[in-house]
C-alpha cells in the first residue's frame, strides 16, 4: 500500500517501510475509551495538560508537527466494547485528517474487524 493522501484507512495489514519520509506511531491501546485516549496521548507524545478526553484529543491533533501514519491496532476491540466512543475517536481522528493546514495525517485500522459501512469516513486504498 502506498500513502498518498491523508485519511482513515482499514487495511490489511501494515508496511512500515511505505512511508519512510513519515513519522510512524503505533497505538495498542488498553481496553476501552479510556485506554484508547491514554494511548494516543502517550504514543503521540501531547503535552502534560492533555486530559485524555476527546476534545483534548482533537486539540492536541492539531499540534502535531510533522506528517504522521497512525498505526491502531485493536480498533475492533473498541468498537465491540463501546460502539460510541470508537465512532467519536473515528471522526476526531478523520476531521484532523481532513485538514489541509496541518501536516498530514493518515490512520490505518489494520487486521481482521466487522464491517464499517457505518462509517464513512474510512477508506479502503
Amino acid at each position: 500500500m502506498s500513502i498518498t493522501e491523508p485519511g482513515v484507512y482499514r487495511v490489511r495489514d501494515v508496511d512500515v517501510d511505505a512511508a519512510p519520509d513519515w513519522r510512524l506511531v503505533v497505538v495498542r491501546p488498553e481496553r476501552g475509551r479510556a485506554g484508547l485516549l491514554r494511548a494516543l496521548g502517550t504514543a503521540l507524545r501531547f503535552p502534560d495538560w492533555y486530559a485524555a478526553n476527546f476534545d483534548a484529543l482533537a486539540d492536541c491533533l492539531r499540534d502535531l508537527p510533522d506528517r504522521t501514519v497512525l498505526v491502531w491496532h485493536g480498533w475492533s476491540t473498541l468498537l465491540a466494547e463501546d460502539h460510541q466512543a470508537f465512532h467519536t475517536a473515528l471522526d476526531v481522528l478523520a476531521e484532523r485528517a481532513a485538514d489541509a493546514v496541518a501536516p498530514d495525517l493518515v490512520v490505518l485500522l489494520p487486521g481482521p474487524g466487522p464491517d464499517l459501512g457505518d462509517a464513512p469516513q474510512v477508506s479502503e486504498p
